[in-house]
């Protein structure tokens, strides 16, 4: 098996959810008791829902950190910023992130998987790609190699656009690639596992590639560390 990923060094962040959520009964009763309708405190910290003539309350109600408690056309709750959408609890960026990075630090508990980005100075629409989110989170994986499902001796122009799946077996693309580490300094993991099962790996503090008319060629490599062991 063989993985690389790469990852923005600059300005990272982490951001957390609110609280889980958790229910207790009141004993207090309003004289607007309409089946669903609800009821936020002040400082948005509790939810009261009317469930079956009394209030339900969320006592982990809270307003995610892109969103502010406020009162709108006489309704108070977490209402989600310009530039995101949702309830007020989560709130999800309209905008596409640029990297895997922005999307671990828009939130901390997002899980290994696909998602849709848009580099700096990409002029075609978003794309999916596969975030890695361990070993600190945020890492795009540009290459897999898994079960030998995808034929990698292929022409210039299926490396230049990509192609495989991006969940098991694929090369995310030059281009893609190019645009992606030309919009601020990253770094470069490279996973491994050999026959036996034992996974080893190498990371260097700095990657960039060229673009085309320069045959995409790695402009910098930094740093290694790692358990792979580099022959000189």
């Amino acid at each position: 098996m063989r993985m690389l990923r790469i990852r923005g060094t600059d300005d990272r962040t982490s951001k957390y959810r609110s609280r889980p959520f958790q229910k207790s009964k009141s004993t207090l009763y309003f004289n607007v008791d309409i089946e669903g309708d609800f009821f936020v405190n002040a400082g948005c910290t509790r939810k009261g829902v009317c469930t079956n003539g009394e209030i339900i309350w969320d006592e982990g109600y809270a307003c995610s950190p892109n969103a502010n408690c406020e009162e709108r056309n006489n309704i108070r709750q977490c209402y989600c910023d310009d530039g995101y959408g949702g309830d007020g609890e989560t709130c999800t960026s309209l905008i596409p992130a640029k990297d895997c990075q922005e999307i671990y630090d828009d939130d901390s508990t997002r899980n290994n998987g696909i998602y849709r980005i848009k580099p700096t100075g990409w002029t075609g629409s978003a794309f999916e790609v596969y975030c890695n989110m361990t070993d600190g989170g945020g890492w795009t994986v540009f290459q897999r190699r898994v079960d030998g499902s995808q034929d990698f001796y292929i022409g210039w122009d299926s490396y230049k656009q990509g192609f495989g799946n991006l969940s098991i077996d694929f090369w995310l693309g030059n281009d893609k690639l190019y645009y992606l580490t030309k919009q601020k300094r990253y770094e470069i993991r490279i996973d491994l596992v050999n026959r036996y099962g034992a996974p080893y790996y190498a990371k260097f503090d700095f990657f960039r590639t060229n673009d085309e008319s320069d045959n995409y060629r790695l402009s910098g490599v930094g740093t290694y560390s790692g358990t792979a062991g580099i022959k000189k």
